[in-house]
């Protein structure tokens, strides 16, 4: 029974066991890996078997059951799943990140081993690598020193030793036997080292090998009094411009620099606290390369000191006036000028100076003209006749004459009748008359002037306009 149940393929297995045989299927199938542990009975029916039991699952390395019949494949340390997700391949860790080493990355079984590049080892953590210094073994086999350079030991001497042909050892020498040490005059050996100096009259330099020349000059400026010159072993001395030097061959003397060509000014040079100016005479302006001068125009200059009009010539400035002012004699400052002291200003009456100007008007009896200046004769019988009864115009005047049987009142405009009466109503009071009386019948007979207007009492007279 056993044995049949064994040969199923082990998917959907059910079985149907009888009482007698139980207790021998159950211990059987229960220590065969093929089966479930799962057995029930009763029913007589068997659990289904481990899909993993049956090639494996499918899987190349490792089978894990999943849900159900499902299975999970896996792979061994050093190998991974391939997308077919059931057989493995062998998995490079150097291929990522180098395995996480330093310098070189070995793959054993899927793990990665570093290892280092020459003249470097392993450290600790197993993928970083430190630079081995020669020098820590044996002195890198040199005599004195012994320098690491780029994982190599080179070799050096103590002072006063020189390096031997191995590289290697060293040999005691005198450092200035060799090109005297570097030295340009003098080298002595001090403890092995070249120590250099210099012949009288010289300065050891900077880079205390080389002799420089000592200037006389730096020495006191060489006794001169401003610049000192050294040629050679001599000194000479000289001065700044503007100086001269003395007949001791040393101090200097300020220079009159007005003396010579002048200073270079056009016209005037002038010694202002050592320092020269140049000027220009009178009527000259001094330019802006303030040597040379220019001709200055004197009107330009405060008008050149006349009061309205500035005219200059080659010597000399002559002033004017505008119209209307004439000049006074101190031949600067102008003076209006009454218009009508002139040709009575035009008019041919009456000049009267207003506002700055000639305003002309006429005598009475007479009207000014369109031209503001002439007088024409006013008819004053056509235009306002004053008289009564008859009228004569004169030049500037008229004359007032009455009827027959009138005579010409006080006013010299109206007319009266003759009374041969010894009594005349007009002849005493006016007749009461306030303006003009006639004698009546009975009676004066009032009236007015032209403009104005008798009243209700018959005398009195008011202006109309």
């Amino acid at each position: 029974m056993y044995s049949q149940i064994a040969n199923k393929p082990g998917r959907g297995r059910k079985e149907i066991l009888s009482a007698a045989i139980k207790r021998k299927v159950i211990r059987e199938v229960a220590n065969n890996p093929k089966f479930m542990k799962d057995l029930q009975f009763g029913n007589n029916l068997f659990a289904e078997a481990d899909p993993c039991s049956v090639d494996n699952g499918g899987c190349e390395q490792l089978c894990y059951r999943s849900t159900g019949a499902s299975v999970r494949c896996d792979c061994l340390p050093g190998y991974i799943l391939r997308k077919d997700r059931k057989t493995c391949k062998e998995y490079n860790p150097c291929a990522h990140k180098n395995g996480g080493c330093d310098h070189i990355c070995h793959s054993h079984g899927g793990i990665s081993v570093c290892t280092c590049r020459e003249n470097y080892v392993l450290d600790v953590d197993g993928t970083t690598c430190k630079k081995v210094d020669p020098c820590l073994e044996d002195n890198g086999g040199c005599h004195h020193i012994c320098r690491s350079e780029n994982g190599t030991a080179t070799c050096d001497c103590h002072p006063e030793h020189v390096l031997d042909t191995d590289g290697k050892s060293c040999l005691k020498v005198d450092p200035c036997l060799q090109a005297n040490g570097g030295c340009d005059h003098i080298c002595k050996s001090e403890n092995g080292v070249a120590m250099c100096d210099c012949h009288p009259q010289f300065i050891l330099d900077a880079d205390g090998k080389a002799c420089q020349k000592i200037d006389p000059c730096e020495n006191g400026n060489g006794g001169c009094f401003q610049v000192c010159l050294s040629d050679s072993d001599a000194v000479r001395c000289a001065c700044r411009e503007g100086y001269t030097l003395l007949e001791d061959g040393t101090s200097c003397k300020k220079m009159d620099p007005c003396s010579l060509e002048n200073g270079g000014c056009e016209q005037i040079c002038r010694l202002i606290e050592d320092a020269m100016l140049c000027e220009c005479h009178e009527g000259y302006a001094l330019k802006s390369d303030g040597k040379t001068c220019k001709k200055v125009d004197p009107c330009s200059i405060g008008n050149g000191g006349c009061e309205h009009i500035c005219l200059s010539s080659e010597v000399s400035v002559l002033c004017g006036c505008r119209e209307g002012y004439i000049l006074q004699k101190d031949r600067i400052s102008c003076k209006k000028v009454d218009p009508c002291s002139v040709l009575n200003g035009g008019c041919e009456h009456v000049c009267t100076w207003s506002h700055n100007s000639a305003q002309c008007s006429c005598n009475p009896g007479y009207a000014l003209m369109k031209d503001s200046k002439s007088c024409r004769d006013v008819d004053e019988c056509e235009e306002n006749t004053p008289c009564d009864h008859i009228c004569r115009n004169s030049p500037g005047s008229y004359e007032c004459s009455c009827k027959s049987g009138y005579e010409l009142g006080a006013d010299r405009s109206t007319c009266y009748r003759i009374v041969q009466e010894l009594i005349s109503y007009c002849v005493k009071g006016n007749g009461g008359c306030d303006q003009k009386c006639q004698e009546g019948d009975t009676g004066p007979i009032c009236s007015c002037f032209q403009g104005y207007r008798l009243q209700r009492d018959g005398k009195a007279c008011q202006d109309i306009d």
